[in-house]
């Protein structure tokens, strides 16, 4: 029993540990699209998920002071170098995901826009 309650309890502490570096974006009703102002430190990344309907297309576009923060997602990648600052994609029923991240060696500050079509 102790053995069973030590499995639950380390498998439990291992999902928060995951889920709490997940952003959720959440749509105010009858709202297709929300911004998410935030801080990522240099070299960092954050992780964000929101719903949506399978088929549904997804933009998802990032701005930042210092023009080295990226979006990742729905195939997309930041790769030599460029930054990708819009993603347009199709979203999957349920659950989707991104994550923003900061190709530079500081922290800065961005907004993200997510629009649902």
């Amino acid at each position: 029993m102790k053995k069973i309650v030590s499995i639950i309890l380390t498998l439990t502490i291992f999902s928060v540990v995951i889920f709490a570096n997940t952003d959720v974006i959440q749509f105010t009703k009858g709202k297709f699209s929300a911004t998410v102002v935030g801080r990522i430190s240099g070299s960092g990344e954050r992780n964000f998920t929101f719903h949506a309907k399978e088929g549904q297309r997804v933009i998802i576009k990032i701005t930042s002071p210092n023009r080295k923060v990226g979006v990742e997602g729905f195939g997309s990648t930041n790769e030599d170098g460029y930054v990708n600052t819009e993603i347009d994609g199709t979203a999957e029923a349920g659950e989707n995901s991104f994550t923003v991240v900061n190709t530079g060696s500081r922290a800065t500050n961005f907004n993200v826009t997510v629009t649902v079509k």
